[in-house]
């Protein structure tokens, strides 16, 4: 009934009504469509047509993704940040989240769709502002013109996510992480007066790198035995690596002071590009003495309990953040979109971010230490072989034993995660 809520008041001429459509754009996502004609396989489907009927044109889709109105728009944004946090609770999850935030492009090659503008890359694209947390789940995706800055309304999205989130202890509160786009006063203001602890990636524009060569608390990189083993078994050498901080005092607030933490990694000779050569040669240094590459992350979470080492491996996690973009980009194709209207293409990007979090529910309903992404999914719960079956005025669906077990052990975790627990008998 949210999701309904969030939908247009839409009844089509073959008196198809918004749920229908909301939920058919669901089904063709989870199948896997990267098209609107695409659905028109639907039609041939017979459990789909006992579910609702028949199943409208492609071109009836595409109206009714054109019937979202702003505030459509604004209502299923909130809904995604519903919907996660209401399955974090089913999953029965940490009560502390850590926020990934980023921008993403998105390339076409056509002139008719509305915001499509070169971004600095020279790509011809929409831009997409979006909030995953650290277990997948999508909180906000914003869709905008190709030319966007990054960080661009990203400290107004963080605050509308927090406002579905319960109130915690200062003491445990949510985490975040985000890259240097975000390295900015009023974004590092919000996250203060949030209780957010977290990372950024430090912008040079703090002048971290001329602090560099007046650290000298560096420590070594203290590698775990398992990677120590890994690296034995492989024959590979572990690069050398330092961490090392210094206490950054904001313009804007000259009475606080920020940890930055450094790391600083040696490159040999052997591996440095063309370029560093030719640098290092034009600065009179000797290249075949390598030298180091620096990475600085402004902490938002203080150098306590956590080591200057473990702020840059929680920051590290960041990486997870390109892992649900790039799901979202290849499995649920929202690379392109299908519609001229911005306020068109927003809705069925939303949609998708629906979709995949239902799909993220299941994987972590399966497997919270190793969660699948919607291509295994797929294979194992959606594309299944089988086939209606009439008899004795009943329908049956008829699929094969080994799939059936897969099935029913998943629906036995689903039930075992509901509160209260549910039956499957």
């Amino acid at each position: 009934m949210e999701f309904k809520k969030c939908l247009p008041q839409y009844v089509s001429n073959n008196s198809k009504h918004s749920l229908q459509y909301g939920l058919l754009f669901l089904v063709g996502f989870w199948i896997g469509y990267d098209c609107l004609d695409d659905f028109e396989e639907l039609a041939s489907d017979s459990l789909i047509g006992e579910m609702f009927g028949e199943v409208p044109t492609p071109k009836s889709f595409g109206n009714f993704l054109r019937a979202f109105t702003p505030e459509n728009i604004k209502k299923l944004r909130e809904f995604l940040a519903q919907q996660s946090l209401s399955y974090r609770r089913q999953l029965k999850l940490k009560d502390s989240i850590a926020f990934n935030i980023d921008s993403t492009d998105h390339e076409h090659h056509g002139d008719l769709i509305e915001g499509l503008e070169f971004n600095y890359k020279g790509k011809w694209c929409l831009d997409s502002l979006e909030v995953f947390d650290d277990e997948g789940f999508c909180y906000d995706f914003d869709l905008r013109p190709g030319a966007t800055f990054s960080s661009q309304g990203s400290v107004e999205m963080m605050r509308g996510i927090l406002e579905h989130r319960p109130l915690l202890p200062t003491t445990l509160g949510d985490n975040f992480r985000a890259d240097s786009a975000f390295c900015f006063e009023e974004f590092i203001t919000m996250t203060i007066a949030k209780h957010l602890r977290g990372t950024i990636t430090a912008h040079d524009n703090m002048n971290w790198s001329k602090q560099v060569q007046f650290i000298t608390n560096w420590k070594p990189w203290v590698y775990t035995e398992k990677e120590l083993k890994k690296a034995l078994d492989r024959g590979v050498v572990l690069p050398q690596i330092e961490v090392g901080y210094y206490m950054y005092t904001p313009g804007w607030a000259p009475t606080i002071k920020l940890p930055v933490v450094i790391k600083k990694t040696f490159v040999p000779y052997e591996r440095l590009s063309r370029k560093q050569k030719a640098q290092l040669a034009q600065e009179k240094k000797n290249p075949k003495l390598g030298l180091w590459k620096n990475y600085a992350v402004l902490s938002l979470m203080g150098l306590y309990p956590k080591t200057p080492q473990e702020i840059i491996e929680y920051h590290n996690s960041r990486a997870n953040m390109e892992n649900m973009i790039r799901e979202e980009k290849i499995a649920f194709d929202l690379t392109h979109f299908p519609c001229k209207p911005m306020t068109a293409n927003h809705a069925y990007a939303l949609l998708g971010l629906v979709a995949h979090n239902f799909f993220r529910l299941m994987s972590l309903t399966d497997n919270k230490v190793r969660p699948q992404f919607a291509k295994a999914l797929r294979y194992r719960f959606i594309h299944l072989p089988g086939r209606i079956v009439y008899r004795e005025h009943k329908i049956f669906l008829k699929i094969p034993q080994t799939h059936l077990q897969e099935v029913q052990t998943w629906l036995e975790r689903w039930a075992a995660n509901s509160d209260p627990p549910l039956s499957v008998a």
